[in-house]
Order: C-alpha cells, then structure tokens, then sequence
C-alpha cells in the first residue's frame, strides 16, 4: 500500500485552524498529559476508539497533538445537505450512517 500522502491533508479548513486550535488548548489547559503518543505509529493508518463522556473536546485534543492528519467519524445526517457536506470534508470528517438514526437498510433501493 502506498502511504506516500500520509502527512498531507486535503481539508483546507483543517490546515487553517489546526494551528490556531493548538495555540488556543494550550492557552485554556494549564497542563497537558499525553501517555504513550509515540506508541501511535504515524507511518501507517491507526484507528483510535474514544470513549469519553465529552465527546466533543477528546477529537479536538487527538486532531491537535496527533501526526498526521486525524480524520473523524460524523453522524451520517448532517451530510444530507451539499453544504454541510463539503464544509465537513474540508474539516476531515466523513460520515457514519448508524442504525439507530434511522438508516436500517445499508443499500438504496
């Protein structure tokens, strides 16, 4: 498999805000611990499983201090409409269509 596009990010909203969302954790956290960061492989794809009840800062942090790029898992229904679609694109995000939110049948008819 080819990984030469690993360290390369085609979300252009991802690459501007990568860097002011990094200046802005480490200006509202006073201290923060990573454990193990280097045992996470950056040459070949990984999938990371976070399971915490705040499930909006624990991206934030893993896109952040993470290389390369981090592409996360949206639900399904806000890529309904073009225009959210393409602005969570560029963010790196790409949707999951789950069960529970009404998508029962995996193929259209």
């Amino acid at each position: 498999m080819n990984y030469r596009y690993i360290r390369k990010s085609h979300g252009w909203i991802y690459n501007i805000l990568h860097p002011v969302v990094q200046l802005e954790c480490r200006m509202l956290f006073r201290k923060i611990y990573f454990h193990n960061r280097k045992g996470v492989p950056a040459n070949k794809p990984v999938l990371i499983a976070s399971n915490h009840p705040t499930a909006f800062i624990d991206p934030i942090f893993l896109c952040v201090f993470l290389e390369p790029p981090v592409y996360n898992m949206t639900r399904g229904d806000i890529f309904r409409k073009p225009f959210y679609r393409k602005l969570m694109e560029h963010c790196n995000m790409f949707p999951v269509y789950r069960q529970r939110d009404g998508y029962d049948k995996t193929r259209p008819e």
